[in-house]
């Protein structure tokens, strides 16, 4: 299974209810098809989980995010919660997942494809373009101010902006590997990615709406015209 291949997002906008697990897969970038149970994970009865395999995400980093975000969502899920959702018999819910999607909106970073394919399946004819605008009102009203698309964790104080730190990160860790012995660009560009996560979370570096992953500064900050195109990563 390869961890950073990217979810269907016109899939997943198709579909109205998944999961919880599936749901902050998701909102991390991971494509739910892709995870892989972990093979003893029946002998916890089937309750708390599900349990994966360590594989299953690109960095340990990210698996702990996920599970920080499932704890969060079975908290604010069911009746009277938050987020609609089906009780399961694990402990889990089936989450109605684009009003999921409105509410992680406005606690973390989520891939602004999902919501663009929503947009895109939800303007198809004879749709109900309600949610769409209600989408894109909590992005307005969650965008960071100008000055603020970065901030140091626990202080108030502006950082540079973290899209810059996270190239100028890249940059560096590609010019290490090209002053190796055996020379050339070493890795894939998740593995850059990877490393910029961690440096950028020791650095206590958060994006507007708090915690940054591996796919989130890919695809934000690193992939295409950002600085890797088609394998050719500008200097």
């Amino acid at each position: 299974m390869d961890a950073t291949a990217q979810p269907d997002w016109v899939e997943w906008a198709d579909t109205p209810r998944a999961e919880d697990w599936k749901a902050v897969a998701l909102s991390l970038g991971i494509d739910p098809h892709g995870m892989r149970h972990h093979p003893q994970s029946w002998m916890a009865g089937g309750v708390g989980g599900p349990y994966f395999r360590p594989e299953t995400f690109p960095t340990d980093a990210v698996k702990q995010e996920f599970e920080r975000r499932l704890r969060i969502v079975r908290a604010n899920a069911g009746a009277g919660g938050a987020i609609e959702g089906n009780a399961l018999a694990n402990g889990g819910y089936i989450v109605n997942l684009r009003s999921f999607l409105a509410w992680a909106r406005t606690r973390w970073s989520v891939p602004h494809e999902w919501a663009a394919a929503i947009g895109h399946v939800m303007r198809l004819p004879g749709a109900d373009t309600r949610l769409i605008r209600n989408l894109a009102a909590e992005e307005r009203k969650t965008a960071a101010p100008a000055g603020q698309a970065a901030t140091v964790a626990g202080t108030t104080q502006p950082a540079h902006d973290w899209k810059e730190q996270a190239r100028e990160i890249a940059k560096a860790k590609l010019a290490e590997h090209r002053a190796m012995p055996n020379g050339g660009i070493q890795g894939k560009l998740a593995t850059y990615a990877a490393h910029v996560e961690k440096e950028l979370r020791q650095r206590g570096i958060h994006g507007p709406r708090g915690l940054l992953t591996a796919g989130n500064i890919q695809r934000e900050a690193l992939q295409g015209k950002y600085w890797w195109n088609g394998g050719n990563p500008k200097d």
